[in-house]
């Protein structure tokens, strides 16, 4: 469902409601533990600024919560329950902020604090037709997409409405350059094989088409531009 990665490990979300830690780069599972009930869509690895909130792990979930874990100690530090009102589907996570999407087609954004994440959310930042599969941040813009193939993006600063587009087919977005330009990935021919990058300029529109193989299913690893 999701990951990331963090001095020589891998996290994984799964639908078993677990985490799992992985050694690299042999891949070899060191660790397992269970978050919650129901499972696990996405995750993110806080960022280490001297707190007590360094190497932890904030995770959605399908019960609708929020969990921030620390893989140091094993256990749930935080649970933010009715985060929305149905299930988590995605996150991402930059700088001081973090971006939820989620199947009551709610996008939601939150603020870190030292020992995880704010109990309510700073603010709701748009409400789609219907559930949605992903969402990034970068910068000050933040962009989800819906199952309808509609991408919203947002100043997060002022929660205003920077764009809308239609990418049908897409499965995956993933901002570029300071939220300056937004990719998108969509399945091609042969799933699960083939993929295609379309690279769109926020001002000028479609600028560059690249037929990619055997690409992750997902663009949202650790947070970090590639």
């Amino acid at each position: 469902w999701g990951g990331g990665g963090r001095e020589g490990k891998l996290y994984v979300s799964a639908q078993d409601a677990t985490l799992r830690v992985m050694d690299l780069p042999e891949m070899m599972q060191s660790r397992c533990f269970s978050i919650g009930d129901l499972a696990l869509s996405s995750l993110q690895i806080l960022p280490g600024h001297g707190t007590s909130s360094d190497g932890n792990i904030v995770a959605g979930s399908f019960d609708n919560s929020i969990y921030v874990f620390s893989s140091e100690f094993g256990n749930v530090v935080q649970q933010v329950r009715g985060a929305h009102m149905d299930a988590v589907s995605a996150l991402s996570l930059c700088g001081s902020s973090l971006v939820t999407g989620s199947w009551d087609a709610l996008v939601k954004l939150w603020a870190l604090t030292p020992s995880g994440i704010s109990n309510l959310p700073v603010m709701t930042l748009a409400e789609h037709d219907c559930e949605v599969k992903a969402v990034c941040i970068s910068g000050p813009i933040a962009a989800s997409l819906a199952c309808d193939g509609t991408v919203k993006l947002f100043d997060i600063r002022t929660g205003g409405a920077v764009a809308e587009q239609q990418e049908l087919g897409a499965t995956c977005i993933r901002l570029l350059d300071g939220g300056r330009a937004l990719a998108y990935g969509e399945h091609g021919a042969q799933s699960g094989s083939v993929h295609t990058t379309l690279v769109c300029d926020l001002g000028r529109g479609p600028s560059q088409s690249v037929e990619l193989e055997d690409l992750p299913t997902s663009l949202e690893t650790d947070g970090r531009e590639r």
